[in-house]
């Protein structure tokens, strides 16, 4: 009895090994042609993935090991042209269940820097969703250095503080996700009450009641830098 029980385990831990380990499954690659250099370039796709393991933080940005980020506006490595990777001409796709490829050797495009970002913000006909893309974009990368950083000292530059106000005016108070994401700028740029007021609104999620809490609790405490949190 004790033998079957033991076999039954170690299949239920085999069973969740691979749904864990095919959890993430890679797609083919779409390959997009560089508006400028027309160099063949290698899109990631996704086929299934979540977030277990993932890493949260009050600006919103996520790091899923299973759930790897496809970057919208991509950087193409052999020109340096910024552009939208869904408006680039598709020439193929290239997966290794595919025994002929024409594009073994075409590299992925790269992500842009925050510098990239912030030029995009420049260029005249952005829709609304590339604008809160970029900006949003814009303010993760200057994040990114204290994001690991203990007790990070809090410091944006007058283009980046731009970039904030400029992102909070375009958000929608109305829209929960949005609310919390205009107090966290609040929050980052040391207007705590104003903060706190946006998230004094009752939220009827818990998922977002939660966050909310937490990022007030920082602002009442005059925290101003980026800070990972856990909302499970």
């Amino acid at each position: 009895m004790k033998r079957i029980q033991a076999r039954f385990l170690m299949a239920a831990i085999v069973l969740l090994t691979v749904t864990a380990a095919w959890a993430y499954r890679p797609g083919p690659d779409i390959i997009r042609e560089c508006p400028r250099c027309k160099t063949p370039l290698a899109q990631q796709s996704m086929m299934s993935g979540n977030t277990f393991g993932a890493r949260f933080w009050t600006d919103g940005k996520m790091l899923a090991p299973m759930l790897p980020d496809h970057p919208w506006l991509v950087k193409c490595p052999n020109c340096g042209e910024l552009f939208w990777i869904d408006e680039a001409r598709e020439l193929g796709k290239r997966a290794w269940w595919y025994e002929h490829n024409n594009w073994q050797l075409a590299p992925g495009p790269e992500p842009p820097s925050e510098a990239d970002f912030l030029k995009v913000l420049s260029s005249a006909g952005l829709t609304d969703a590339k604008e809160r893309y970029a900006r949003q974009r814009a303010w993760w990368a200057a994040n990114d250095p204290i994001r690991t950083t203990e007790n990070p000292a809090a410091a944006f530059s007058p283009a980046q503080e731009k970039n904030l106000n400029a992102l909070a005016d375009i958000l929608d108070e109305k829209d929960p996700g949005q609310r919390i994401t205009k107090a966290e700028i609040y929050r980052e740029l040391g207007k705590f009450e104003a903060c706190v007021k946006l998230l004094a609104q009752p939220f009827s999620e818990d998922h977002h009641h939660r966050v909310a809490a937490f990022i007030r609790k920082l602002a009442e405490q005059g925290i101003r830098s980026v800070r990972e949190i856990n909302v499970e």
